[in-house]
């Protein structure tokens, strides 16, 4: 799977533009098997390090795990590596659906700068973990 997003936005104290890029490739893939899936994305901000953003020039490498069961519970795990230094962001997501009306989320991240990535540095203490229940209705 082929993925890209472009944004351009006037109007803001500059204009800029903005984009992501991807691919996901299947790896394994059964009926009573997980799927696996290697993921590849790039996100580029045309303003570099004035950007308001850590990902301005950054790779993500992750693997996807679908288990293929009745709960459809998923798994993504990867990092962010910065190309302009060696800093990264890992980033891990696990989610199953409870039931007809329900799924619960899990998201964990560490951030791991590079003493000179100065928009990184703000975020060195913000590990966190975060637990999520959706009920739809």
């Amino acid at each position: 799977m082929l993925k890209a997003e472009y944004l351009y936005t006037n109007g803001l104290s500059q204009d800029f533009s903005a984009a992501v890029a991807g691919l996901e490739y299947t790896l394994v893939s059964g009926f009573d098997s997980p799927e696996v899936s290697a993921v590849l994305e790039y996100n580029w901000d045309e303003r570099g390090n004035d950007a308001d953003t850590a990902l301005n020039r950054d790779l993500f490498l992750a693997t996807r795990v679908g288990f293929n069961n009745a709960s459809s519970s998923e798994l993504l795990a990867g990092v962010y590596l910065d190309t302009s230094n060696s800093s990264q962001i890992w980033r891990a997501e696990y989610s199953q659906r409870i039931g007809e009306q329900s799924t619960l989320e899990v998201v964990g991240w560490i951030f791991n700068p590079d003493s000179a990535d100065i928009q990184l540095q703000d975020l060195a203490r913000e590990d966190g973990l975060s637990l999520t229940f959706h009920y739809y209705f």
